[in-house]
């Protein structure tokens, strides 16, 4: 169980999100999400990750395959929702503590997202964080 296999490796996994508060709820419920969320509602992580907006990458035939593949198998895509912005890209990072200052964070992984589900495999996420250790 993935899980298990980060709580292994004594890391945590965050989802961090630019939307409201009852946006993020609602996310959390029809996903089942069980990781902790934080909110960044000024997008100042954002920002700082150089996650841009793009109209051209969220919406281009990779994404709408990858909706439509979920529906094809009788999944249901987590519904849109009210003031979400579906043009910013995501991505996944990994941030480590500095050894020498616990207050300082070293950016280990970058992935910007190239499309709207564009991401990781998880294998090699785990792998990348293993070998910090």
């Amino acid at each position: 169980m993935v899980k298990d296999d980060l709580l292994d490796e004594s890391c945590s996994v965050v989802v961090v999100t630019f939307g409201e508060e009852n946006g993020a709820r609602k996310w959390i419920s029809d996903t089942g999400c069980s990781l902790p969320v934080a909110l960044d509602s000024n997008r100042n992580i954002y920002k700082l990750l150089g996650l841009k907006r793009s109209i051209e990458k969220s919406n281009n035939t990779s994404a709408l395959s990858f909706y439509g593949a979920a529906l094809a198998r009788g999944e249901t895509p987590p519904e849109a929702f009210e003031d979400d912005d579906y043009h910013q890209m995501g991505g996944d990072f990994v941030v480590t503590r500095a050894s020498d200052c616990a207050d300082d964070v070293i950016v280990t992984y970058i992935h910007r997202s190239a499309t709207a589900s564009d991401r990781p495999a998880v294998p090699f996420l785990l792998n990348h964080v293993t070998s910090l250790n």
